[in-house]
């Protein structure tokens, strides 16, 4: 055992010596000459891997793709890959151009204008990864790829790529470039880490699993020397020898309900891995729910697994009340069962405003399947209309008009904080349980919704 983990542990060092090589190579290569690939590249591409480069040619603009599923910064867009046909050959270099934001709708793609005429682009030389995971193939379209290969464009689009590809990282010089939302493009790269400290790392493991034996063993010599011995009987008073075999039963069976009281009173972490403040649960008033464009069914559909609230099909009363409450006529559904992001805004809807409507409907759809459990609500804190502009993007919003201030008194803010820089979440049971801060990271209230959504047995 012994010479199979220091075996292991040899291997583990000699990998991180490898990959601290690799990331030296990585680091002076950042800070050479571009090299030209006009006429090809000649030998290993992973000897140019992170080399700058620079090539001269035209963007075929006919062949622009987005990558989907790029977050930078918890904002959801795409980076925009483009084939470039180089001058004085046959030779075709593919350049991540860079990242975009992606649009309000789904259907709809950035705008991003491509230069015409010739131009000379200067970028990283990169091959990307062969490893990747896919639910099913057949998911991309002639615009939009989840994830892409120097064969997959080769095989896609019928060119002779070179094997590396380029990511641009600074704006094209001639052809008309240098304005536009070409030039909006995002390009601060990630820096690439050859991963040494995961094999430094892997390499202390055997050693210290291979010293707790050991030191466990010689623990064990120490206490208990081998060969003969006379068996000590313990010194335990008889009539506590008949009672053990109770005593052990009864701190087993209470075990369960003592320990969490120990742990709160006695043992509290010191920190919590939820983003949002949990706050004193609050059970909402009965308050009204109504769809943001007006004419929409009133109808909600019930989360995976829950009782249908109405039959399909069939319109159900006009409103609906908020979780916690009773419906207001028998015939009405109810929205027990789901969980609630709320915020409350003016009608008129500032920037600020439409940012907050604009989380909510992402938070929803980034969890996938389990969106369904998850609906958004707005109470409208003034006497005015939700503006017009807001109906087709923001559709399947709910809103309260006119709330009573019952229910506003009900939603807590940070001291000194005002009521519409908070976003709030109410549970399946109605209760209004955590609140987030003002400007809230997207990301990481998403990192709660889904684990609230991975362990609750509701909703």
């Amino acid at each position: 055992m012994l010479a199979l983990t220091l075996s292991a542990g040899r291997w583990q060092l000699e990998r991180a010596a490898y990959k601290s090589a690799l990331q030296q190579r990585i680091e002076a290569a950042a800070g050479a000459q571009p090299v030209s690939v006009q006429s090809g590249l000649v030998g290993d591409p992973a000897s140019v891997a992170w080399h700058p480069i620079e090539a001269v040619g035209r963007f075929d603009a006919g062949k622009v793709v987005f990558l989907d599923n790029r977050l930078r910064d918890g904002v959801p867009g795409y980076e925009v890959l483009t084939p470039l046909r180089l001058s004085g050959g046959d030779h075709v270099l593919l350049v991540n151009r860079g990242w975009i934001a992606a649009p309000r709708q789904r259907d709809q793609l950035p705008v991003v204008e491509t230069p015409a005429g010739e131009v000379r682009v200067r970028g990283l030389a990169f091959t990307p990864s062969q490893r990747f995971m896919e639910l099913r193939a057949g998911t991309d379209d002639a615009r939009r790829w989840q994830n892409w290969t120097i064969e997959r464009a080769r095989e896609r689009w019928s060119l002779d790529l070179l094997p590396v590809a380029m990511l641009q990282v600074v704006s094209a010089e001639g052809g008309g470039s240098g304005t536009g939302p070409a030039d909006a493009l995002a390009r601060q790269w990630p820096r690439p880490d050859a991963g040494m400290d995961k094999h430094r790392g892997y390499a202390h493991a055997p050693h210290r699993s291979e010293g707790c034996a050991r030191g466990a063993q010689r623990r064990y010599e120490s206490r208990w020397p081998r060969g003969p011995r006379e068996r000590r009987p313990m010194n335990i008073p008889p009539g506590l020898r008949r009672k053990l075999p109770l005593i052990v039963l009864v701190l087993v069976c209470a075990t369960p309900a003592v320990g969490p009281y120990l742990l709160w009173f006695f043992w509290k972490p010191a920190e919590y891995s939820n983003y949002g403040e949990l706050v004193q649960p609050v059970v909402l008033p009965e308050v009204t729910l109504e769809p943001l464009v007006p004419g929409l069914p009133t109808a909600l559909a019930p989360a995976p697994g829950s009782a249908a609230v109405a039959p399909t099909g069939v319109p159900a009363a006009a409103g609906t009340p908020l979780p916690g409450t009773a419906p207001a006529t028998p015939a009405a559904p109810t929205l027990r069962g789901k969980w609630f992001l709320v915020m409350a805004d003016g009608a008129e809807c500032d920037a600020r405003c439409e940012r907050k409507i604009w989380q909510l409907r992402q938070l929803r759809t980034m969890q996938g399947k389990e969106m369904e459990r998850v609906e958004r609500v707005w109470l409208v804190d003034d006497r005015n209309e939700p503006a017009a502009r807001l109906h087709e993007p923001y559709a399947g919003t709910w809103v309260v008009r006119r709330p009573d201030k019952a229910l506003l008194d009900a939603l807590p803010v940070q001291q000194g904080g005002a009521l519409r820089d908070h976003l709030w979440l109410v549970d399946p049971l109605g209760n209004l349980m955590m609140r987030y801060p003002p400007d809230a990271d997207a990301t990481r209230i998403r990192k709660d919704m889904t684990r609230l959504l991975k362990y609750s047995r509701i909703g």
